[in-house]
């Protein structure tokens, strides 16, 4: 950029002098005045300076043509050191120029940032991450958790502390690190989603297969197996893991009713096996906190049908 400006300024001041464009007579050109030194005591710049023909006078009119536009071979009128250099392959002409060299003043004294590359220090860097909005350190991340799905909060929230260290690593600024979060948090319920669906229908088909397969049977066999989920007091569980339609659990709870029907279980005859219904009634009527005791309870009908199909079972 340095080049390009002082290229800039030998070239105003070349326009300036009346080399460009002359009287029209010829490629003509017209002599400088003051010294002839690049740098003189009056504080002129020679054109020439540094020119290997500085002897004899360039006709600087070759290198601009109509509309303002560089000649193919433009440079060969300028000095050594910016002839062959390849930033000005880019250049096509005066307006083009200026407007480059209009933003390169402007940016003088600005606040401007080194960028990094492999070959970058840790120094510089940190340095860089700073200057792009990075905090001090990890934990002066604020990431605002509101785009969490309630499936995944836990989850998430025992991970922030690896995300925050991560995006300090990597050098994103508060924002950039906010936004990622979100993407990443929308992208995995998205995913999760999908996956239940796909659970939940295949859950749907084992279910309603085994529903087949039991033929008439299958209401008084599916309210034998809720029977004997509310008999070992474990439907609170089977709900919670979202087994209820289980075609294994549902299956294998469907077995042990029928071997307590038969009084065939390993553990005892029918005696333990009512003194254990027997205990779990107590358990519930003993608890004055129950939903069985509260008709405002969103489960008091629930406990009111356990304790009831429990009682069945000691007839």
């Amino acid at each position: 950029m340095i080049k390009m400006v002082k290229m800039f300024s030998v070239f105003l001041m070349k326009f300036k002098m009346g080399i460009l464009g002359g009287d029209g007579g010829g490629g003509q050109t017209a002599e400088p005045s003051g010294s002839s030194d690049a740098g003189g005591g009056d504080g002129t710049i020679d054109p020439n300076a540094g020119r290997s023909d500085a002897g004899s006078a360039y006709d600087y009119s070759k290198m601009v043509g109509e509309g303002g536009k560089f000649s193919d071979n433009w440079r060969e009128g300028l000095n050594p050191e910016l002839k062959e250099d390849k930033t000005l392959a880019a250049l096509s002409d005066v307006n083009q120029m200026a407007k480059i060299f209009v933003h390169s003043q402007k940016l003088i004294g600005k606040n401007t940032v080194a960028m990094i590359n492999e070959n970058s220090t840790d120094e510089e860097k940190n340095e860089f991450y700073t200057k792009m909005g990075r905090p001090e350190s990890a934990d002066k991340f604020d990431i605002n958790m509101e785009k969490v799905s309630p499936d995944f909060k836990g989850l998430v929230e025992g991970d922030l502390g690896w995300y925050k260290d991560f995006a300090f690593k990597h050098g994103l600024s508060q924002k950039a690190a906010q936004e990622m979060f979100n993407d990443f948090q929308e992208h995995n319920s998205s995913k999760f989603s999908e996956q239940m669906e796909v659970h939940k229908a295949q859950v749907d088909e084992k279910f309603n297969t085994l529903m087949s397969n039991w033929g008439n049977k299958a209401d008084k066999n599916l309210q034998a197996a809720d029977n004997m989920l509310n008999l070992i007091g474990m439907s609170d569980d089977i709900v919670s893991a979202g087994l209820q339609k289980n075609d294994v659990v549902i299956g294998l709870l469907y077995k042990m009713s029928d071997l307590v029907s038969e009084d065939k279980l390993s553990t005892g005859g029918e005696g333990n096996i009512k003194q254990g219904v027997q205990e779990q009634i107590n358990s519930i009527m003993d608890d004055k906190s129950s939903p069985y005791w509260n008709g405002k309870h969103p489960r008091h009908k629930e406990f009111i049908t356990k304790v009831n199909v429990l009682y069945s079972k000691l007839d």
